[in-house]
């Protein structure tokens, strides 16, 4: 057994010797509880401790300490009555006897005259500071093993020796600390905070949420969604841009890739008209701000209907494969604006590349970069003049805005069985 080997191993260092024969003593334990439970008929006698696995052979119920001797440094002295060090193997062996001999007592026992009682009252007398000796030996031994534990040794790995059980407080219904229950409004409230976040009609996941929290995290669609509504909602009607979500470049996306998917095409154009239709209910802007997703980036597109202008905004414009990246953007927008307007002419809008330089120096803040243009144009009509050296304050910032969020809010949909279904087809 991996364990003996263990225990002839480390047999000179006896503090961790002492460690390992209580973590068998306890397995010991383990197996014998379900081995009553689960193969009281003895089939499996494979699964099951042996008796000569267990160090200290077949015990009987009272709990003897470990037969190895402690470090001489740790041994105590029993006090006012003699100097010797104390024998705990001995005195646990008079305490065992002593608790038999009380526990036949107090079942019954009333035989015996006043002298046996008096001479009863004196070993019980002195067994039982011997039995106090044994306890503060014991105690001051775990204290100092558990003291010279080697540094990357986690503490909670520790066994529990069965003299800490025996010895210990008894934890009754009285000593336990009661911990008020949450009402079911409470429990409701954070469940929906441990859900996520909401903003106007956008949220996110409480898992794509705690990802921003690290200063090399990766910013989901859905976070720049949630970050834009509550820029957007802030600066209210003086607002001087709407913003719309990273999909629908991202479905106009799927339609280029896959022309011959006709049902999957006519259940995203009507989306996509949907989303549409939202913006052109709003307020007229001077810009429409829509993040734009590339291999591994994030990027920005603005389209400012005023001068007819798109823009394109990269914060890493000096990257190998940039010139792909941008053409394939330009390929989603054309197709979003004729689904904007029938009579869009492409060679009357003109494209405009990022004339900024690269102000991104790591691989990860692209999406913190986007956020910051969408901020800078929505409050002033210009570009963020941000650079990567702003980039961690403007993060915190960001966290910010979102522990500030409400959390989800549950809602029913009550579904009328009566109601029409509704095709959607290109008619």
């Amino acid at each position: 057994m991996q364990a003996q080997k263990a225990l002839i191993k480390w047999h000179g260092d006896k503090a961790l010797w002492y460690q390992l024969e209580g973590w068998l003593h306890d397995l010991w334990y383990l197996s014998e509880h379900w081995h009553r439970h689960m193969d009281a008929e003895g089939k499996r006698k494979f699964l099951w401790m042996r008796t000569n696995e267990y160090p200290w052979g077949v015990t009987p119920p009272k709990v003897r300490v470990s037969k190895a001797s402690p470090p001489d440094m740790l041994s105590v002295s029993s006090g006012e009555a003699s100097d010797a060090e104390l024998n705990p193997v001995e005195e646990e062996d008079e305490l065992g006897d002593l608790c038999d001999k009380t526990g036949g007592d107090l079942l019954g026992s009333e035989a015996g005259d006043s002298d046996n009682e008096s001479s009863m009252a004196s070993i019980s007398f002195k067994k039982e500071n011997k039995a106090m000796g044994v306890a503060v030996s014991v105690h001051t031994l775990l204290a100092a093993v558990s003291s010279i534990q080697q540094p990357g040794e986690v503490s909670g790995l520790r066994p529990t020796s069965p003299i800490i059980m025996t010895d210990s407080l008894p934890l009754g219904p009285a000593n336990v600390p009661s911990i008020p229950p949450l009402s079911h409004q409470a429990q409701r409230k954070k469940r929906r905070e441990d859900l996520g976040k909401a903003c106007g009609c956008w949220s996110c996941y409480t898992n794509k949420i705690d990802a921003v929290r690290h200063c090399d995290s990766w910013f989901e669609g859905r976070v720049i969604t949630l970050i834009a509504e509550y820029l957007f909602i802030c600066e209210g009607p003086d607002a001087k841009a709407h913003h719309a979500t990273p999909l629908l470049l991202q479905n106009a996306h799927d339609i280029l890739d896959h022309p011959e998917k006709e049902d999957s095409n006519r259940l995203i154009l009507a989306w996509l008209h949907k989303e549409i239709g939202l913006i052109h209910e709003m307020p007229e802007k001077c810009y429409w701000l829509i993040p734009a997703h590339v291999l591994g980036h994030w990027t920005l597109v603005l389209i400012d209907w005023d001068h007819q202008h798109v823009h394109f905004m990269d914060s890493m414009n000096e990257r190998l494969g940039v010139e792909e990246d941008k053409m394939r953007v330009q390929e989603e927008v054309w197709v979003l604006m004729q689904l904007i307007d029938d009579g869009f002419l492409k060679d009357a809008w003109t494209w405009v590349s990022e004339q900024r330089p690269q102000c991104q120096t790591n691989s990860y803040d692209c999406g913190a970069f986007v956020l910051a243009d969408m901020a800078s144009y929505m409050a002033t009509g210009m570009p963020s003049q941000m650079s990567q050296v702003h980039m961690r304050a403007w993060c915190h910032e960001i966290i910010g805005f979102v522990d500030s969020l409400p959390p989800l809010v549950y809602q029913k949909m009550i579904i009328n069985p009566n109601a029409p279904i509704i095709y959607i087809d290109d008619d």
